[in-house]
């Protein structure tokens, strides 16, 4: 079989060839195109790769922990290539902060996110057993032959890393893999800070284990991976957090803010074809009151003191992470309500740099149901940090606020893009928005 055959995206199909021609000249090691395996991703193409040295080395110019890797995950690789994708940070606008929200922009914030993880929870004094796959190569960008052809501009950047699945050693005795049994377990509409919200794809962790399931995360991979970087300024140095882009603060964010607010009115006002009335009065109306919002946050960055940047994952859902358990046998996993364990941190893609409390109210507010949970986790990481660094993170009503702001901005972008009429969906879930922002003190979000 041939790999261009394995998916219809030839630009795939070539990623394929480009990585497997990498694995056969630099490390001996062949594909076996029969057994290659892909794993559903939403925005990207993940492939398992069974893969087999072969002793015959091409060129020993690119040095790369094959051997160990290979042991690790079972003879297996996996391969992932980015197809280009927005980010939170830019409110899923595709607009970066340096050069858009293209294939390789991405790219290179993941893979730095994966080694920065991989540095931070890898180390022996690290008090967690989570893993994060290492990457074994990435391409573009560490390498100087033309095994990834470009000429048309069309190619996706790629990387290997290690396999870290059922059968690998992140799973050895007594961790026993749960096959996504916590992930399926997920609840498609839950009741979050007052009203039912619907997620159209994985759902969230229900309303009764949100709230452990936020302080397993928090204690076993969040703070193992902010206190590495809190702890030595010289560890914050390192090459890849260039690759995340700029560091992210709550006053840089505000801004961000702003000139979204004033391109969306630009647009509204400037393209009447583009929009029925009743939706152009709706529009300006939602951002009248953003208006007042981000003057709200201008007010509370001027106050609010930044913490030392530390790497953020940004999406600690379950689905993006795997988990072990104890339990010994399929009725025991399937009848348990308790939190398996955190075996790894998979998907990168929303990492960022930035203050250590975006990580921790994203948590608060897509991983807790209500505004008590939020506070029980925001308080629990506050004292760690604390006791552990002298710094206090201050309250948790700025940032839910922010938010909310970044939430509403993001979902009425869509209104302005998806269509000439109103859209029923995209509106309901911004008057939830408005509704808990109200909730929070803004009365002028509940006119």
């Amino acid at each position: 079989m041939s790999f261009t055959e394995i998916s219809s995206d030839p630009r795939i199909g070539r990623a394929l060839n480009a990585a497997c021609c990498f694995l056969r000249a630099h490390h001996g090691a062949s594909v076996d195109s029969s057994g290659v395996s892909s794993i559903p991703s939403a925005r990207h193409a993940v492939f398992v790769l069974p893969v087999v040295k072969n002793g015959v080395i091409e060129d020993e110019s690119v040095t790369c922990p094959l051997d160990e890797a290979l042991s690790y995950g079972h003879n297996r690789l996996i391969l992932r290539v980015w197809k280009g994708t927005a980010r939170w940070w830019n409110l899923g606008c595709g607009n970066d902060d340096r050069q858009g929200a293209a294939a390789d922009v991405v790219a290179r914030a993941e893979v730095a996110g994966y080694r920065l993880a991989h540095k931070a929870l890898s180390r022996d004094d690290a008090a967690t057993a989570v893993v994060v796959p290492s990457v074994l190569h990435f391409s573009p960008g560490e390498e100087t032959d033309c095994l990834l052809e470009n000429v048309d501009g069309t190619s996706l950047p790629w990387a290997l890393l290690t396999y870290v699945g059922s059968g690998s050693a992140a799973f050895g005795t007594g961790r026993r893999h749960d096959g996504g049994s916590f992930v399926r377990s997920m609840v498609k509409i839950r009741r979050e800070y007052g009203y039912d919200e619907p997620h159209m794809r994985h759902g969230r962790v229900d309303e009764g284990r949100a709230a452990d399931y936020a302080r397993k995360v928090v204690r076993d991979v969040v703070l193992p991976i902010h206190s590495y970087y809190l702890g030595e300024v010289k560890r914050r140095e390192d090459g890849n957090v260039a690759l995340l882009g700029h560091t992210k603060t709550y006053a840089k964010m505000v801004k961000l803010y702003t000139e979204v607010l004033s391109g969306l009115r630009q647009q509204v006002t400037t393209q009447n074809e583009a929009f029925h009335d009743a939706k152009r009065t709706y529009i300006l109306a939602i951002l009248q009151i953003m208006g007042t919002g981000i003057d709200q946050l201008k007010i509370h960055a001027e106050s609010l003191s930044p913490l030392g940047p530390v790497l953020c994952h940004g999406d600690m859902q379950p689905q993006n992470l795997m988990f072990w358990t104890s339990d010994t046998g399929d009725k025991a996993r399937r009848g348990s309500k308790t939190i398996p364990n955190v075996a790894c941190v998979l998907d990168w893609e929303e990492a960022g740099w930035a203050d250590p409390r975006f990580e921790l109210v994203l948590i608060c507010r897509k991983i807790c149901s209500d505004r008590n949970q939020a506070d029980i986790i925001w308080k629990a990481y506050g004292d760690v940090l604390l006791e552990l660094h002298n710094t206090d993170i201050g309250s948790i009503d700025p940032w839910l606020k922010m938010e909310g702001v970044h939430s509403v901005l993001t979902e009425i972008s869509k209104v302005v893009k998806v269509t000439y009429k109103r859209n029923v969906a995209l509106e309901g879930k911004i008057e939830r928005e408005l509704y808990r922002l109200g909730n929070l003190g803004w009365t002028f979000c509940l006119k």
